[in-house]
């Protein structure tokens, strides 16, 4: 698995974690603990469905979140009544309890939006069961996400889409944005990687500012998840290799080719190695300093693709000189 792959991976399960965790059954009656963490503005709260073990969902939230609760509440010496819900389209928990000393316990009821859920099978997204109206409450998914999506013309979401935007950040105005920029994925799965690695329009239309055109989807996520931007590709014109394909940039950044290996490479009298010829001083370790301590041994210069044979046999100034020049 590549390393890109691996980051998606590791994103996907992040996001999918609510659901998994209730994934065996339909949830109803939770029991939670409020901790204040910083008065109004910071209250973390975590939610466990009875009769499991399990941590089901966590979250921080601020008092204003937590409809119908008095945060002075959670600051006497302990019993006070405890009462909020958390309203979002998908569903919702009312919850009541006792606190003081800074927490609060009690019991809360997940109840489902029947009417988004059945909004949601209207507008193609299906199967939707109980499981998925509360991982969606859990995260956030809401109704705007889903016209967002179908006014940009993406094909219909599946419930687990909707959940890998929402716990991404993905909202109307990203979707809106990348749309009205010109360049949109065609699929949602990509969306969800563009959402992962930080593609934005201002980061596509660098590019576009170079003349580089228009990186295919799959492209711009391999250049987000290797760091590169306009800035490298410039760097890397300015040091004397403009119009390579996307694919070599790729092979650069990779090896950490960049405007200082290439100017070192120059100083030593190898400004004008071709592309694939660079990739392979890289990937075999063939420095400014190997180059110098070859010339320092009275060879001369050596043609860029016989130091490469040379440094894949491993020779090197210590060797006899007869070896090394018989390999020029």
């Amino acid at each position: 698995m590549t390393r890109i792959s691996i980051f998606l991976a590791a994103v996907a399960a992040s996001a999918m974690a609510v659901t998994a965790a209730v994934d065996a059954a339909e949830p109803t009656d939770f029991t939670f603990r409020l901790q204040d963490e910083g008065g109004a503005d910071s209250i973390r709260a975590d939610f466990r469905r009875v009769g499991t073990d399990n941590n089901q969902w966590n979250s921080t939230f601020r008092a204003a979140d937590l409809a119908g609760l008095d945060p002075s509440s959670l600051g006497g010496q302990g019993n006070a009544p405890v009462q909020f819900a958390i309203v979002r389209d998908a569903g919702r928990f009312d919850c009541t309890g006792t606190g003081g000393k800074g927490t609060a316990t009690g019991r809360c009821r997940f109840t489902a939006d029947q009417a988004f859920l059945e909004y949601l099978r209207a507008s193609g997204v299906a199967p939707v069961s109980g499981e998925d109206a509360y991982t969606m409450t859990a995260i956030g998914v809401r109704r705007d996400l889903v016209e967002a999506l179908r006014q940009a013309n993406y094909p219909a979401p599946s419930a687990q889409d909707l959940v890998a935007l929402s716990a991404l950040g993905a909202d109307r105005d990203y979707i809106r944005q990348l749309s009205g920029s010109g360049f949109r994925p065609d699929r949602i799965n990509t969306l969800i990687e563009f959402k992962a690695l930080g593609v934005t329009p201002e980061y596509i239309a660098g590019f576009q500012r170079l003349g580089v055109g228009r990186p295919a989807p799959s492209e711009l996520v391999q250049f987000k998840a290797l760091g590169i931007d306009s800035a490298y590709v410039d760097s890397i014109r300015a040091a004397g290799y403009s119009g390579l394909t996307s694919n070599k940039l790729v092979e650069f950044k990779a090896l950490g080719i960049d405007a200082g290996y290439i100017e070192s490479l120059r100083r030593v009298g190898y400004g004008d190695v071709a592309p694939d010829t660079l990739v392979e001083f890289r990937a075999l370790g063939i420095t400014a300093d190997y180059i110098e301590r070859i010339q320092k041994a009275g060879y001369g210069r050596i043609e860029p693709h016989k130091l490469v044979e040379m440094k894949a046999l491993g020779l090197g100034p210590s060797e006899d000189r007869a070896k090394v020049s018989s390999k020029r």
